[in-house]
């Protein structure tokens, strides 16, 4: 039986078991600048961006990258069957998402006219978080024995494919985001005790070089 919050159920012995909470799949909802509903639609994953021009969403409803088309409210899946895929990042030119999956870190062609291409095999879970502006890495977080989540820069089409290290430590490293020129990342590491956002050049300073932008603490 279900009512609009709950399901419910019940046994020849009187055992009543019920579920609470909406049923509704998740969407997208669009707000104005004083916070105006706008209206909604699409099915919405955990994980959304948008695409460079503007112009499409891609997100990870139950578990398939999927495109949305926001001037025509058209919805396209990017991986079907088992590929399935989470956690999609844009390529800055919008020809590519990145996603994880069973075997590591994917990338599909937008176009939807080729197959998916593994960029990096991992037996533990890693998660692609953004690309370079030139497109020349990626960057992701993965989780490492010992360490638990570091943050990684996946050269891609050059000639050495092992990855920089951007942020490796006991601590937990999340959320590297390039900036606009690629000459900086920032990401987010709690060896503080909290999260809290730093900033590192890129590549990597041989020195370490770190700046802490956050004070009291900061995500995303």
């Amino acid at each position: 039986v279900g009512t609009n919050s709950n399901w419910l159920a019940s046994s020849n012995r009187g055992v009543l078991a019920y579920i609470t909470g909406q049923s509704n799949r998740w969407q997208y909802v669009w707000r104005d600048r004083e916070g105006n509903n706008l209206g909604a639609f699409g099915e919405a994953g955990g994980v959304v961006m948008f695409s460079p021009d503007g112009r499409r969403l891609v997100g990870d409803p139950a578990g398939a990258i999927t495109i949305l088309d926001l001037g025509r409210e058209v919805t396209t899946r990017l991986t079907f069957g088992s590929s399935g895929g989470m956690n999609p990042a844009w390529s800055r030119d919008g020809r590519y998402v990145a996603y994880n999956g069973a075997l590591g870190i994917f990338r599909k062609a937008t176009s939807g006219g080729a197959p998916e291409e593994l960029l990096l095999r991992s037996p533990t879970l890693a998660v692609p978080k953004d690309w370079s502006p030139d497109g020349r890495y990626l960057i992701y977080a993965q989780i490492n024995p010992g360490t638990g989540a570091d943050l990684f820069a996946l050269p891609i089409g050059q000639p050495d494919p092992h990855p920089l290290v951007l942020a490796q430590t006991a601590a937990t490293e999340d959320q590297g985001q390039f900036s606009p020129d690629g000459h900086w990342v920032a990401y987010t590491s709690n060896e503080s005790g909290q999260s809290e956002i730093y900033v590192i050049p890129f590549p990597p300073a041989p020195n370490g070089s770190r700046w802490l932008l956050s004070k009291g603490g900061g995500v995303m």
